[in-house]
């Protein structure tokens, strides 16, 4: 038995419902975190009085230029982690040596492959919900103080946020997405691939 002989037939029997509702899950709750986040942020906006004087911009500015600066290193970032963690063996938690390689069973090795798409995903997800959480933090804080009422410029933090969701919309795990998935990141490398 090898490894590299790992077949989509074999993968597609270790995507029970159960093992996609565990994706669904993850993603759900990421998303709905945000979700839930944006409309307490977009709620102090429409709920707090205006003030006559608002606030000094100036932490706002230094917060936006930080978010925006970060918005394309986690771009950057959560793509090349995801890419790396498909190509590295480092996550599967198999054994190196051949000899105890060759005593797992098939179907062992194919759930560690689904482990793999379950961490690659909540990475990835993970970069992009913190770089969303601090838009939406800096939208809060200019709704509470006042800032957003006078200079709405500073909406363009929620943009993290809008992304995030549309991601996780995108992205939400289902049965054919996941074979897509495999497809796509296992056939040219060495430690799995379709027959």
């Amino acid at each position: 038995m090898s490894i590299s002989d790992i077949t989509l037939e074999e993968f597609q029997k270790v995507l029970t419902p159960q093992n996609i509702r565990v994706l669904q899950v993850i993603f759900l709750a990421l998303g709905l975190g945000v979700i839930i986040f944006a409309i307490i942020a977009i709620a102090f906006y429409f709920l707090l009085p205006q003030n006559e004087e608002p606030a000094s911009t100036t932490t706002l500015q230094v917060l936006t230029t930080i978010h925006l600066l970060l918005f394309p290193i986690i771009f950057f970032i959560s793509k090349r982690m995801y890419d790396r963690i498909f190509q590295s063996n480092r996550f599967s938690q198999l054994p190196d040596d051949p000899a105890q390689l060759a005593q797992i069973s098939r179907h062992i090795l194919t759930e560690n492959l689904l482990g793999i798409i379950r961490t690659t995903s909540i990475i990835r997800l993970a970069l992009w919900e913190g770089l969303a959480l601090f838009g939406l933090t800096i939208c809060f804080m200019g709704s509470l103080v006042g800032i957003l009422q006078h200079h709405p410029l500073y909406w363009v933090n929620l943009i993290s946020a809008i992304v995030f969701e549309m991601m996780v919309f995108n992205e939400f795990p289902t049965r054919p997405k996941v074979e897509l998935l495999f497809r796509e990141k296992w056939p040219q490398q060495t430690i799995y691939r379709e027959k």
